[in-house]
């Protein structure tokens, strides 16, 4: 039998004591490849790894991968844009200890400047791209969680509705062989072995009155 099972809700006038708590549930977990099924409340499923935990889909694993290297690189660009403007900052807190540039300098430095301004944009451009794409997983990670009703047992669990199943299957086994047993008994020889009381033969009467 597969560990995988699906959340499934049944009818008010068909609820069922929880296997944990006892009390009255509707929902059931369904397992097709034993069959098994049992009914369990809602709160059992949550955050209770010793029971049981959620099935999650490959998508989910992928997006949860991409989340720690999406915020790498977005703390990669938030410490370059920080140093940059650090290293701006500093530039004009040491202009007046410096000697003043010439004309043509400083259109040289005009032009330079110019070229580097589309340089600033693009990182900054990145960042804003790289938040949403992260915010855009953790949305879609949140639906995935939410829309999830696949669950695999904790191992004890699961073992002690192994264990179940064998039993059962192996009952029924058992009164399938005594039933054919029965069946391919010849109805004389069944007489036979059927000892019946004997009537007794001397049987005192009471005098008549």
């Amino acid at each position: 039998m597969k560990n995988e099972y699906t959340k499934k809700k049944v009818s008010r006038k068909d609820r069922k004591a929880c296997l944990i708590c006892q009390n009255p549930t509707e929902t059931v977990l369904f397992n097709a490849s034993g069959p098994d099924w049992f009914y369990t409340c809602d709160l059992h499923l949550v955050d209770n790894p010793q029971f049981a935990q959620p099935l999650y889909p490959k998508e989910y694993h992928d997006l949860l991968a991409g989340l720690k290297t999406l915020k790498d690189r977005i703390e990669a660009l938030e410490r370059k844009q920080a140093g940059g403007w650090d290293q701006w900052i500093g530039k004009w807190l040491d202009k007046d200890g410096k000697q003043k540039p010439k004309e043509g300098d400083k259109e040289a430095e005009g032009d330079k400047e110019g070229d580097k301004e589309p340089e600033k944009e693009a990182p900054k451009d990145t960042l804003l791209q790289l938040k949403k794409q992260y915010q855009d997983s953790l949305d879609r990670i949140a639906l995935l969680k939410q829309k999830s009703n696949t669950y695999t047992l904790y191992d004890l669990v699961y073992q002690s509705r192994v264990d179940r199943l064998r039993k059962l299957a192996q009952l029924k086994e058992k009164k399938r062989i005594e039933q054919q047993s029965y069946t391919n008994t010849d109805p004389q020889q069944l007489l036979q072995s059927v000892q019946f009381p004997e009537v007794p033969k001397d049987i005192v009467q009471k005098p008549s009155s």
